[in-house]
């Protein structure tokens, strides 16, 4: 029997409270434009809506569909959505239930639904959740394409963000918008396999043990980079001055090195010039001149 062709698909998934609060007709008009754009990049046939919650039954998710339902436009679908022990079928009005943990993790319970489709060809997929960590990025970076949204942050730190995963203080459903309006904008001039090639090796905020393992294996080069890109925070000048100064006390540096590290000191001084902090510049100070920088 011949294979049936899969559906080439794009999917997005939203949650509910902190991520589609005050969502009216002005901004579904504007999402479903920044959706259709996203279908046609990724060149898709279908792009799925799927609202998921922790909530135990179905009364919200209805609420946000009747709102986005009728202003979809051609090549746009409200897909099954997903609720704490269940699932709902907007176009049936029909639940189904399932286990009493099913859907205790969103975004495994989303992939499950379109990346381990028989009949789904999923391009490309978005998750929007103000609950959702700034690192949760890390375990999908080399998957898929995906955009992480997180709205209505409290406690925002830009430099936690990254081409895949996006935060935003702005609640609610505009700040859903604002998250898509700043993806699309860094995706426009690209083709789809130049999105996924450029999420696998984007430059994103370090954790202290990333940036102390590189700085181990020497690629100084890239701690360089690192530090310029904006996803550096105050802690990660600081111990890349440490973690230098603990590695090179093992094995001295090349003469290759060494212009790259003159370079990274330069980048070390501004910003702890920047803070007045003394002690830091005392270190940097006292390194260079044991490896006769200065």
């Amino acid at each position: 029997m011949e294979r049936l062709k899969k559906i080439s698909a794009i999917a997005v998934m939203l949650d509910i409270q902190g991520t589609c609060d005050g969502i009216d007709d002005n901004q579904v008009d504007l999402f479903m434009k920044q959706l259709d754009f996203l279908r046609k990049k990724f060149e898709a046939d279908i792009c799925y809506i799927s609202i998921s919650t922790h909530y135990r039954e179905s009364a919200d998710i209805r609420h946000i569909l009747d709102i986005l339902s009728p202003r979809l436009i051609k090549g746009i679908k409200i897909g099954l959505n997903f609720f704490k022990g269940g699932t709902y079928n907007f176009e049936d009005d029909d639940i189904a239930w399932k286990d009493y943990m099913f859907n205790s993790n969103k975004l495994k319970t989303f992939e499950e639904r379109y990346k381990d489709n028989e009949i789904l060809d999923t391009k490309w997929m978005a998750a929007i959740d103000d609950s959702f960590s700034d690192d949760l990025f890390g375990y999908y970076k080399e998957k898929y394409p995906l955009l992480i949204g997180r709205p209505s942050q409290r406690s925002y730190k830009s430099y936690k963000d990254n081409f895949m995963s996006l935060g935003t203080e702005t609640n609610g459903f505009m700040g859903v918008l604002e998250i898509f309006d700043r993806y699309i904008k860094s995706i426009k001039d690209m083709k789809p396999e130049e999105i996924f090639e450029h999420q696998k090796n984007m430059m994103y905020h370090l954790s202290g043990s990333e940036l102390g393992n590189l700085i181990r294996e020497r690629k100084f080069s890239y701690v360089g980079d690192y530090l310029e890109s904006g996803y550096a925070d105050e802690t990660d000048y600081v111990e890349t001055l440490r973690w230098i100064g603990f590695t090179l006390s093992h094995e001295e540096a090349s003469k290759e090195e060494l212009l790259i590290l003159k370079r990274i000191f330069a980048i070390l001084n501004n910003k702890f010039i920047q803070n007045a902090d003394q002690n830091s510049i005392s270190k940097l100070v006292e390194l260079e001149r044991t490896l006769k920088l200065s």
